[in-house]
């Protein structure tokens, strides 16, 4: 018997196609990015700019408040940090060297360093931009959610309300931050665009229940609330239909007989 010709089983939906999902999750992680770029005369001070590796600091990344929707805490788990710094030529053409650099500090140490003190650290990452040829850096590290000496820093402490990441500055100033720096070698003046792009990933967990939808609205006197009016009453509806009962009641009038002649 040709292989056409034996029995097969008929469709099968749930073979075919997905039809059923769990339960909306618990928690949710991913990955979520803030960039930011802007334009600074280096000669009018040292630049400086901070990130936390377990606090926002205001710095939201795309998709954040519309979880917090959702789960009531999050927690940052790591830190990838793009610093770029690009110089610009002044009106008279001239360029100026500068440096700049990121690590791993204290808070309350962050807007403090300079790039050359900040390239001690360990980890640090660190450049020396020339006058001429390639007047550019691009400075990159990943830094892990942990403390000084290495253990995941995940308990309740450090958990992130929606209110929290709105705060520019930790509850304890003495937790680790990212921290960036660049300034002008010589002092002159020095123009630069900087752009500085955070990837966070983060984990959202604890639903929030009180943003659960209610299916039915109750009023204090514990009757329901009153419902939407229709678009037409019972008594226009009665009223509607009542019109077409008289017609259908109303006996049609007789033909009139024709006075004609009978056909033979």
């Amino acid at each position: 018997m040709a292989p056409a010709q034996h029995p097969q089983s008929g469709y099968n939906q749930n073979t075919h196609v997905p039809s059923k999902f769990p339960l909306f999750p618990r928690q949710f992680q991913f990955s979520s990015n803030w960039n930011r770029t802007i334009e600074t005369d280096l000669s009018a001070g040292q630049f400086n700019w901070t990130f936390g590796l377990f606090d926002y600091l205001g710095h939201i990344p795309e998709y954040a408040l519309e979880l917090y929707t959702l789960y009531r805490y999050s927690r940052i788990c790591r830190t990838d940090v793009v610093f770029s710094v690009v110089g610009e030529s002044d009106e008279a053409n001239q360029n100026f060297a500068y440096e700049a650099a990121m690590a791993r500090m204290p808070y309350d140490q962050s807007g403090t360093l300079t790039p050359s003190a900040i390239k001690l650290i360990r980890g640090s990452r660190y450049a020396l931009v020339p006058t001429s040829g390639f007047n550019k850096c691009r400075l990159g590290a990943s830094f892990g959610s942990f403390d000084e000496l290495g253990n995941p820093v995940f308990d309740r402490t450090y958990w992130q309300t929606v209110a929290d990441a709105s705060n520019t500055t930790p509850a304890d100033t003495n937790r680790p931050v990212v921290g960036l720096a660049a300034r002008v070698v010589n002092g002159n003046r020095c123009l630069v665009s900087i752009n500085v792009s955070v990837t966070y990933h983060m984990q959202f967990f604890e639903l929030e229940w009180n943003k659960v939808p209610e299916l039915e609205k109750v009023q204090a006197g514990g009757k329901p609330a009153r419902s939407r009016k229709p678009l037409r009453s019972p008594k226009e509806v009665d009223s509607f239909y009542a019109d077409d009962d008289e017609l259908l009641s109303e006996k049609p009038a007789p033909c009139p007989k024709s006075k004609g002649k009978k056909a033979t």
